[in-house]
């Protein structure tokens, strides 16, 4: 007889691991049930269930589902011995299932129906009350779901998220103790609310607009929690070396964001809002996961003693604190007086009306800005701020005031001590600290603090005029004529050809370096995404003069290609409708030879990204195990590319050393990864493309917008991103145009060239 327990004892070491040992058991009373929440590689949620003395064990990576008509992939791994039911631990690094196991449900369950391709079990447990279905659709692969006797189950949280609106304090207390009261620090950021799901995040600004795009950093929280599904409220910052929260390097995107949660309103198909404050935070403490983030922060609460830790935000030069009656409930959308703000300093939103020539290290930007207030529909004059100012953040508001300029004085009589102002038109307003005001109406020892924009823009000025229907552009005696920007090309989402040629107009400074010398083949859309659209290698008889040819062999006949080398020769590109740019692999000067070598993952339908990011980085482990240094991308679709720089090499070389790499990696895990080019044959496993490495082959280049719903964009993430878990849905036009603002290239290293992989395959 088999030893059900093989698999699980070959790939443990018990010298090792805290793991319970194999052994099969005995069962007792009724069968068992758990789900335990597996943060290893990738985040994923195991559900065991109790049969013939072991556990019959399936990863779940989005989790099991809540609600009836969710169908969830769930792929069966190794048994597991009964005392699994109550294991919680961390698996040591090196070992099998490496990460933190943690125990999310357990109960015990009724069998219905234990077949070979079909189980049913009524499941009897603290989160999970409802019948469960697995049905097998591959060696490994089985789908999860509620079935529907059990009724649909707890509604889905996303509309009623999408009502909600954060709950408000209000200001004008002064610091107190009560035990009746819990205090925290008062955050200075930007206030948010995040869904949680199997799926990513949701994130929703104060006002209710989405700004998921906007900060890809928390795109996806799940490794933080120990649930599966949340809805939180807390505040979106910047915070110092010394833990602080600083407001205008929030708004000058100068430094990491950090999501600071402090409130819980919905876990795991329940809204508990209103639970007292007492009773959620005791729930949010238990799911935040210490530490496993260095993008989220639970934010302390301190019962009863107010004065002492308003002592010590004052001393440490915070905010304020916060002040919440600790039995209230939370109200969407009300200000009320269970929730209190007490400030250590007294603000205000002032309007700049221009600013003081700077010296010394300011020369360049400013000494102080000067403040007016409106009073009666007037500009009242309260002082000059000069300090709370940052060096990026006074060189990035001197830029804006500098399109604001403007002869006269906003005030209607000059005020003292501006001698050598230079005045700006008064649509700027900046939130300011300050001990008092004067008699004479004057700010005391006023603090900037930031711009008083009261949320996050979604995206930066647009490069072009987007209201216009045509333009001409010129540069250095060159011109050239853009039509049809109205054009709808994304009839869903009203995104037009103008925004298009807006991107790339702005993505230019970036994206030419990855384009030079290269060849283009021209995949064309004249008429948007959803009409036909035709390949063209040639070059077009009526391209411009000053755009680059060069005249190349493919196939058996001499094609005339054309280079973009430059921005006007881009924006020609993208006025003819090439949603996506796809140049060679190789250089003009040296066509026969490859200067990267190309990992393409290609997910077949219904795999989640969790799991293409999960190859990527093994594809990155084996490289780096030969000394490679390799680089990812979103494809812009729905896989990834790999890319590896290497020093010029021929094309039948590089795709064999990417054929090695592949096939190393289908041994090592072959319920993961495959090189099986016929689609039916792959199963839910990812397929690694290595016959995109060649003369002439081509794939969208970094940047390129791809003709796919949402408009998203080919985008360079670091590693970090991918082992931390990425949507690639969030990579828009608009979001990438925020990753780039500064110049900032996460692709720069695969210019480098200097790898040299003839070295890497002799030593292989």
């Amino acid at each position: 007889m088999s030893d059900p327990l093989e698999h699980y004892r070959t790939r443990r070491d018990f010298t090792r691991t805290n793991e319970p040992p194999a052994a099969v058991g005995v069962p007792a009373g009724s069968p068992r049930f758990v789900v335990q929440r597996h943060d290893a590689r990738a985040l994923h949620f195991d559900l065991r269930l109790e049969h013939d003395g072991v556990l019959l064990s399936w990863a779940v990576p989005k989790g099991v589902p809540l609600r009836g008509g969710d169908k969830r992939l769930a792929v069966q791994t190794e048994a597991h011995p009964l005392e699994y039911l109550s294991f919680a631990g961390t698996i040591p690094d090196g070992q099998y299932g490496a990460g933190r196991m943690s125990i999310w449900d357990s109960g015990s369950m009724t069998p219905i129906m234990m077949g070979d391709d079909e189980i049913k079990v009524q499941l009897h447990g603290a989160i999970l009350d409802a019948e469960y279905h697995l049905v097998r659709t591959g060696e490994r692969e089985w789908l999860l779901f509620r079935a529907r006797v059990s009724g649909p189950g707890p509604d889905h949280p996303a509309r009623r998220f999408r009502d909600l609106r954060p709950m408000l304090a209000t200001g004008g207390s002064e610091p107190f103790d009560d035990d009746a009261w819990s205090f925290e620090i008062k955050w200075d950021g930007w206030r948010a609310t995040i869904l949680m799901t199997g799926d990513g995040c949701e994130i929703r600004s104060r006002s209710g607009r989405e700004l998921t795009a906007t900060f890809p950093r928390l795109a996806d929280l799940r490794r933080g929690f120990d649930c599966q599904e949340a809805v939180l409220d807390g505040e979106i910052c910047v915070l110092d070396p010394a833990g602080r929260s600083v407001f205008h390097d929030l708004q000058a995107s100068n430094g990491p964001v950090t999501f600071v949660v402090f409130d819980l309103l919905y876990v795991d198909g329940r809204w508990i809002d209103g639970l007292p404050y007492e009773e959620r935070r005791s729930l949010l403490r238990s799911v935040v996961v210490p530490g496993a983030l260095d993008q989220l922060l639970l934010s302390d609460d301190v019962p009863g003693s107010g004065r002492a830790l308003f002592d010590a935000v004052a001393a440490s030069g915070g905010e304020g604190v916060i002040a919440k009656r600790r039995r209230s409930a939370y109200q969407s959308g009300a200000r009320t007086d269970d929730w209190r703000k007490i400030k250590v300093r007294h603000e205000l939103d002032g309007v700049i009306c221009g600013y003081m020539p700077g010296d010394g290290g300011r020369r360049s930007t400013f000494g102080a800005l000067i403040v007016g207030e409106r009073r009666e529909g007037a500009l009242h004059y309260i002082g000059r701020v000069g300090s709370g100012f940052t060096d990026h953040g006074v060189r990035d508001l001197r830029r804006r005031l500098d399109r604001l300029v403007d002869p006269d004085c906003p005030f209607a009589q000059v005020p003292p001590d501006t001698k050598g102002a230079v005045w700006v038109r008064p649509v700027l307003e900046c939130r300011v600290a300050y001990a008092e005001i004067s008699p004479d109406g004057v700010m005391r020892a006023p603090v900037f603090i930031g711009l008083a924009d009261h949320e996050p823009q979604e995206r930066a000025e647009p490069v072009l005029d987007m209201s216009a229907t045509e333009l001409r552009v010129r540069d250095d005696g060159r011109e050239v004529r853009l039509t049809n920007l109205q054009k709808v090309f994304w009839p869903r989402e009203g995104i037009t050809k103008g925004a298009v040629i807006d991107h790339y107009a702005r993505c230019a400074p970036v994206l030419l370096p990855h384009l030079a010398d290269r060849p283009l083949v021209m995949k064309r859309y004249p008429n948007g995404i959803d009409a036909p659209f035709f390949f063209q290698h040639a070059i077009p008889d009526t391209a411009p003069p000053w755009v680059r040819r060069e005249t190349l062999a493919k196939s058996d006949d001499d094609i005339t290609y054309a280079v973009v080398d430059s921005a006007l020769a881009l924006l020609w590109m993208a006025n003819l409708g090439c949603i996506d740019l796809n140049p060679w692999h190789a250089r003009v000067q040296s066509v026969d030879l490859a200067d990267y070598v190309l990992f393409d993952l290609d997910p077949q339908d219904g795999i989640h990204f969790d799991t293409i990011c999960e190859v990527a980085l093994l594809i990155n482990d084996a490289l780096t195990a030969h000394g490679l240094r390799a680089h990812a991308k979103t494809s812009g679709s729905r896989g990834m590319h790999v890319l590896v720089p290497i020093q010029p090499t021929p094309h039948d070389t590089v795709r064999l050393f990417a054929q090695l790499i592949a096939t190393q990696l289908t041994h090592a895990r072959p319920d993961l990864v495959t090189i099986e080019m016929a689609k039916a044959r792959r199963g839910t496993r990812v397929y690694i493309d290595t016959n995109q490495n060649g003369y002439g082959k081509t794939i969208a280049s970094v940047y390129s917008i791809r003709p796919v719903p949402g408009a998203t964009v080919s985008t360079p993430v670091s590693w970090d991103e991918v082992a931390g878990g990425i949507d690639p849905a969030i990579f828009t036009m608009a979001q990438v145009a925020v990753r780039i603002h500064d110049g900032t290239d996460l692709f720069a290293g695969v210019l480098l060239r200097d790898q040299d992989l003839a070295a890497v395959i002799e030593a292989m």
